[in-house]
C-alpha cells in the first residue's frame, strides 16, 4: 500500500462531503489524500454535450476547489489531483490499486443496498477497501 487514500470527484456535494470524510481519514492515518476525478466522455453522444475543454477545464475547477476546501481544514495534509478516463467504476479501481482506502460519495439513488451501479461495480472489484460516505 501507498499510505494514501483516494477519493471520487464528480462534483456532486456528495462527492464534496466523501472527500472532507477522506481527508480527516488521510490524516488520521499519516496518509496522502489522492483526489481523482474519473471521466467517460463518448465521442459522439447521444444528445449535445460540452466540449472537451468545457469538461476539461469543469474537472480541474471540482479538483482545485476541493483541494483548496480540505487544505483549508487540513493544512498538514499531502493532496494530490488527477484526472482519470475510462468507465468510471474501472476507472476509479485502477485508480485505487495501491491505496489504502477508496472513498465515494453516495446519492443514495440505487437499487442494491442504496448504491448506484458505479459504487456498486468499484465495490465489487476493488482491490483496497471502500467507503461509501453518505451526504449530510
Amino acid at each position: 500500500m501507498a499510505n494514501r487514500v483516494t477519493v471520487d470527484l464528480d462534483g456532486s456535494p456528495e462527492s464534496t462531503a466523501a472527500a472532507r470524510w477522506a481527508a480527516h481519514e488521510a490524516e488520521l492515518r499519516g496518509a496522502s489524500l489522492d483526489l481523482v476525478r474519473a471521466e467517460e466522455w463518448l465521442e459522439n453522444p447521444p444528445l449535445p454535450a460540452a466540449t472537451t475543454e468545457d469538461r476539461r477545464r469543469w474537472a480541474e475547477a471540482v479538483l482545485r476547489d476541493t483541494a483548496e476546501d480540505v487544505r483549508r481544514v487540513h493544512p498538514s495534509l499531502k493532496v494530490d489531483t488527477r484526472r482519470v478516463s475510462g468507465l468510471p467504476s474501472l476507472a476509479l479501481t485502477h485508480a485505487a490499486e495501491d491505496s489504502d482506502m477508496l472513498v465515494l460519495g453516495s446519492r443514495a439513488l440505487g437499487s442494491v443496498a442504496g448504491f448506484g451501479p458505479v459504487t456498486h461495480a468499484v465495490m465489487h472489484h476493488a482491490v483496497s477497501p471502500v467507503a461509501v460516505i453518505a451526504h449530510e
